[in-house]
């Protein structure tokens, strides 16, 4: 079939979708040429054979998905459409990227004699838990709205810091204004993208599925900080073949 990013597109063709995707720039990467992780699940892996609808967005939290008008929708549509069998769900990057960065760290991490020095009191696992309770109220809200669908998520992956998108960059200039001692960067990172994957490890049960896509990439396969590039997103792609082939083969 195909993936719509339109709902009122999908109708007109008088389509209902079999995986709603929910999430971030990894379902969502405008850039020409690079695309996303939702295509290559769409082209690789089901070879077009599935209807998919994709509310995800740019830049979006976890915390923020799961609240207020994005909640909302979320709700209303997986209540819309009986034929939903699989919620694909990218979350938890954004919520420790950017100015979100800054709130984790010291403001002058220049004394640090190692990276967990660099971390605010009680960060990241206070971080993480809040995320956690995001993905608890995902739970909820399928178990409200659409019990028979499966969650399918992941942890993303360790990024080469410092490789901008244009001007953009969404970790390095931060670190860079905290101060953090560059021997300490990727180390930081690694701490967040672990602590999310064992987070999200503990929460799989039956109708919940983590993929782990850390360590799927090297530093070839990243456009910039925070997406990797076509290659990457194939790379990742087949670390979610086998489970999304057990539920839509």
């Amino acid at each position: 079939m195909t993936v719509y990013w339109d709902e009122g597109l999908m109708q007109d063709d008088h389509r209902s979708p079999e995986v709603l995707a929910e999430g971030d720039s990894w379902f969502s990467y405008w850039i020409p040429g690079n695309g996303n992780l939702i295509n290559r699940f769409d082209h690789d892996i089901w070879k077009d054979q599935y209807t998919i609808l994709c509310i995800a967005s740019p830049g979006d939290e976890a915390i923020k998905m799961v609240d207020g008008n994005s909640r909302w929708v979320l709700q209303e549509t997986l209540k819309a459409y009986r034929t939903i069998r699989m919620l694909l769900f990218s979350g938890g990057g954004n919520d420790i990227a950017g100015k979100n960065l800054l709130k984790l760290l010291q403001p002058d991490c220049s004394g640090a004699t190692n990276y967990k020095a660099c971390f605010r009191a009680g960060q990241p696992a206070q971080r993480i838990a809040e995320i956690e309770h995001a993905y608890r109220d995902l739970i909820t809200i399928r178990d409200m709205c659409r019990p028979e669908a499966v969650i399918v998520t992941h942890n993303y992956d360790y990024p080469v810091l410092g490789r901008k998108l244009l001007w953009m960059a969404w970790l390095d200039p931060y670190m860079e204004l905290a101060k953090v001692p560059r021997r300490f960067r990727r180390d930081i990172v690694a701490e967040f993208i672990d602590g999310l994957g064992n987070m999200l490890n503990g929460l799989k049960q039956a109708g919940f599925e983590f993929v782990k896509t850390s360590g799927a990439l090297n530093g070839a396969d990243w456009a910039n900080e925070l997406h990797p590039n076509l290659e990457g997103f194939k790379k990742v792609a087949r670390r979610f073949r086998k489970t999304l082939l057990k539920y839509l083969p």
